[in-house]
Parts: C-alpha cells; structure tokens; sequence
C-alpha cells in the first residue's frame, strides 16, 4: 500500500491511497472523512484488484483550500483522478 497525490485542474494537491493489481475499484469515503475508514477494506480487496482511495480535497492528507467543495467539483476531482491515474473502470 502506498501514499501518492495529484493535482487537479484547480491547482488543489489530493491524496489518494494504491494498492494491489488488477481490475481498479475506486473507494470513495463519506463526507468529513477519508481514506483512513478504508483501513481494513484495501488490504482484502488488493488480493485481487487495484484499489484506489482517495482523501477528498480538505480531508485527510489532501490540501486543505477554502473552494472546490460543490458536489459537481468533488466528483470532478475523481474524474480527473481516473483519468490520470486508472486503467479502464468498471461501474456497479
């Protein structure tokens, strides 16, 4: 499991957790948390997939900014996470 970050189109630099090969699954935590809740969840689903969970903008390791935190602007920053970072994703 490893930490890494991006930088979104608004300059805002965002954290993200990786690990495991395979399929990507993007794990995407509740408002006000991040991807520490995910904790226990990554290391099963690495066994068999790519998981990616993200640290939304102002939570956990992310940048802390005082703009961006619209729904439209949030769902945003995880497109241009799996556009940059993802293989092919597959939606449930």
């Amino acid at each position: 499991m490893q930490r890494n970050t991006f930088k979104t189109s608004d300059d805002v630099h965002l954290s993200y957790i990786s690990a495991g090969k395979g399929q990507p699954i993007v794990m995407i935590p509740g408002w006000s948390q991040s991807a520490e809740q995910f904790k226990y969840q990554i290391p099963v689903f690495a066994e068999q997939y790519h998981v990616i969970a993200i640290d939304p903008r102002g939570h956990g390791e992310s940048e802390k900014v005082t703009f961006g935190y619209r729904i439209a602007r949030l769902a945003q920053d995880i497109h241009e996470l799996y556009q940059i970072k993802l293989e092919p994703l597959q939606i449930r």
